[in-house]
């Protein structure tokens, strides 16, 4: 008997079909050889990305070198990777091993290296700089190969190559482009409609009438700087600075002692000295200040002491001794032991043993320098770590014994009146766990929105620190400048404020000429100096509005930050925690119809500055009448003769509320009235748009894309108003300030907004 045929089953009928279609499901997918292709696709463009970051990372020993050592050093690193990443092997199985090893190995260390630009978003570009350069591997492979291959194998090898080039161009010129363009933001201080003070005195960065000379001191051995060894002028000394360094030792001691052929106890007094030949020979002329710079944390084989020549010649032709100390011997080491973590206490201590070794050369009746040092009028200029050292340093100058460690004695007690800090850094060395107090000496700093190494503010924290506490008359300011970075300030360093082969994540379209951002600083620095050193105090009005010497700055976005001893503080929020107290005993503060009122820490981008201030958010919506009142102590009157001042900064978050009246994007700077107000309940008013009204938040330093953008993209940046109370009580004939009593804040001219408030007070 015949049985009939079974009819197959559901699931052999699917089966059946999956059949019939694999001849055509093969021919897609990848072979043996494009995997291969793949493999070595990844490690060639691996190995390019790798030696370029050891060329610029690793040496200066030149560009064949850089690039040998950079290959040897990342082969090294991807050999012991692909081990590690051989364990994750079996979860993987489809991919043949050694393409997931050597794919996984190289992802790690891409991502690694491209972190440095990129932060968080590196993993991912490693990936697709794998993906594109396994894409285009295979299709070569696929296309080499000896036997034939299919239409469809080959349409598809084809388009994976075409693809994968294509991918190539486009990334290398959006990597080596310099990014886009952004809208500038508002300039506040443009739109006031008080025309600015006049500052009587003339450009202080153009050349003074003394011709100068240079030269070099230093031990007479370094192994890597000939300027200080063989080709030196005046041989120095070295010191022991092994108290300040316990980080180095070990294999980092090694590292860098066999580079530099010395240690921490032999650290050398090596610096460039510009002076004025003519008033150094004439013995009739008075001692000379002297002005210290010193230089940051750059690569340590890349020295950076050359980078302030310019501030340098500048500050000798106008009747100065300047130095550029050398420290570089304490900077980072991508390939001899990485950085040094407790270096900035030894920043410091070096710059007065610096300034000792100019004491002995002052009292040597034969040297060059015999009796021409003015040693009671010093500045310091530091940059980037070097603008905490010396602040670090004029701590140490007033102390009797180091605080970290009390067996080591202090004796210096220079007369240091000045220290300016350029995009420092702030917190890296505590003495004694606690933040540096600093008290009775002259501060200026000055830091770029642009800046993509120190991303925040941090000099502010040692401008809110700085106490006058005798009668002498000092002033600290700050200046917050709009498409200055980080690096330009030296001429060795540039404008990108990573290595190099990572800058290609940055946006600089958007930074100023190199140029532009040096003179920037030869105005301040000069002006700074002068003020400071040379008894101009007629600049200090540069300081206040940065507008008095718009003739000789880049046109720019500036915010400025200034007080002096002279000011009476009204509501400076430092007295204590509780928001309806005055600085000033006696007075008191309240707030009416606001939505926020608070006192907090100002907010910056990376953390909170060492200063509060009051939060002030408003909506003038359904009919209120928001407002923020200072009432003066009974017994206390400022001068008629005077001015009063203020910062404000717009804190840019939002209102509690939905809805509410403040615009998001498109609005008009913030603007108020403020009001003085006496006995008789007599009114007196100015807009503080008429000196500039509150300065929009400026946008930060920028990746090309968002993904590379995780930090705030701006912080709140106070800026400082001076406003002479003639100016407003001008038009309240009746008002009588002997009877002042109330300062007001009516929030009239914006219909919603929050602000920090603070430093109100009364000064010349």
């Amino acid at each position: 008997m015949i049985q009939p045929e079974p009819q197959p089953t559901h699931p052999q009928r699917r089966r059946w079909r999956l059949d019939h279609l694999d001849p055509y499901l093969r021919q897609l997918r990848p072979g043996r050889r494009a995997w291969r292709g793949a493999l070595w696709g990844s490690l060639a463009y691996a190995v390019v990305i790798i030696g370029l970051a050891g060329s610029a990372l690793l040496t200066t020993a030149g560009v064949a070198v850089d690039v040998l050592l950079g290959l040897a050093a990342g082969a090294l690193v991807t050999a012991a990777l692909v081990g590690l990443s051989c364990l994750i092997r079996v979860l993987l199985r489809p991919i043949p091993a050694i393409n997931l090893c050597v794919g996984l190995a190289l992802l790690l260390v891409l991502s690694l290296l491209l972190a440095l630009g990129a932060l968080l978003g590196g993993p991912i570009v490693a990936l697709l700089v794998l993906l594109v350069a396994s894409l285009t591997g295979a299709g070569v492979a696929t296309l080499a190969a000896r036997r034939p291959r299919s239409t469809v194998q080959r349409g598809i090898a084809i388009a994976g190559v075409i693809v994968g080039l294509a991918a190539t161009l486009y990334g290398a010129l959006w990597f080596a482009g310099e990014g886009f363009e952004r809208e500038p933001p508002v300039n506040a201080l443009a739109l006031g409609t008080m025309p600015p003070a006049t500052l009587a005195a003339p450009d202080p960065s153009l050349p003074g009438p003394h011709p100068v000379a240079m030269l070099t001191y230093g031990s007479g051995t370094d192994l890597r700087r000939s300027e200080y060894a063989t080709d030196v002028d005046l041989i120095s000394r070295t010191v022991d600075g092994t108290p300040f360094l316990e980080s180095w030792r070990g294999l980092r001691a090694t590292l860098r002692e066999a580079y530099w052929g010395f240690g921490p106890d032999a650290l050398p007094l090596n610096a460039r000295v510009w002076y004025p030949a003519d008033l150094i020979e004439n013995p009739e002329v008075p001692v000379l200040p002297l002005v210290l710079m010193v230089h940051g944390n750059a690569l340590m084989e890349k020295p950076s002491d050359a980078g302030y020549d310019y501030l340098g010649e500048l500050f000798a032709s106008r009747g100065y001794i300047a130095l550029s100390i050398d420290e570089n011997f304490l900077n980072l080491s991508l390939a001899r032991g990485l950085d040094l973590p407790d270096s900035t206490d030894a920043r410091a201590w070096l710059l007065l043993e610096h300034l000792r070794l100019w004491q002995e050369w002052h009292a040597s009746p034969d040297h060059l320098f015999s009796g021409r040092v003015d040693l009671d009028r010093v500045a310091m200029i530091g940059h980037s770590r070097g603008g905490e050292a010396v602040a670090v340093a004029a701590l140490f100058n007033g102390y009797t014994h180091y605080p970290d460690d009390a067996t080591v004695s202090f004796d210096y007690g220079f007369g240091i009146r000045a220290i300016a800090a350029i995009a420092p850094v702030d917190g890296q060395y505590q003495p004694a766990g606690a933040a540096t107090p600093l008290e009775n000496l002259n501060y200026f700093v000055i830091h770029g929105a642009q800046d993509n190494d120190v991303q925040s503010y941090m000099g502010l924290d040692p401008y809110y620190r700085l106490r006058f506490t005798d009668e002498n008359d000092w002033f600290k300011a700050g200046l917050y400048v709009y498409g200055a970075n980080h690096g330009q300030f030296n001429t060795e360093w540039g404008r990108y404020d990573v290595p190099d082969v990572m800058g290609g994540f940055l946006n600089v379209r958007t930074l100023m000429p190199a140029e532009e951002q040096r003179q920037l600083a030869r105005v301040y620095l000069s002006a700074f100096v002068e003020a400071t050193l040379g008894g101009c105090d007629e600049y200090r009005e540069l300081f206040r509005d940065p507008r008095a010497g718009a003739a000789w700055l880049p046109e720019t976005v500036y915010m400025s930050q200034y007080a002096d001893s002279d000011i009476t503080w009204i509501a400076n929020h430092q007295e204590d925690l509780n928001p309806g107290t005055t600085t000033l005993p006696g007075g008191s503060q309240r707030g009416v119809d606001l939505l926020i009122w608070r006192q907090q820490p100002l907010r910056l981008r990376l953390s909170p500055a060492d200063t509060h201030a009051v939060l002030l958010g408003w909506d003038r919506a359904q009919g209120r009448d928001p407002h923020y009142l200072i009432t003066l102590p009974d017994d206390w009157r400022p001068d008629p003769d005077g001015v009063l001042t203020l910062t404000v900064a717009e804190a840019n978050q939002p209102l509690p509320v939905p809805d509410s009246g403040q615009p998001t994007e498109g609005r008009a700077p913030l603007d108020f009235t403020i009001e003085l107000v006496d006995g008789a309940g007599r009114v007196a008013s100015l807009p503080l748009s008429a000196i500039a009204p509150v300065q929009p938040p400026i946008e930060g330093p920028r990746r090309k894309a968002p993904l590379f953008d995780l930090r705030p993209a701006s912080e709140p940046i106070p800026q400082t108003y001076w406003l002479p109370i003639d100016q407003v009580v001008a038009g309240a004939p009746e008002f009588t300030m002997s009877d002042i009593a109330e300062i007001r804040f009516r929030f009239d001219q914006s219909p919603a907004g929050v602000i920090y408030l603070n430093d109100v007070g009364f000064g010349r």
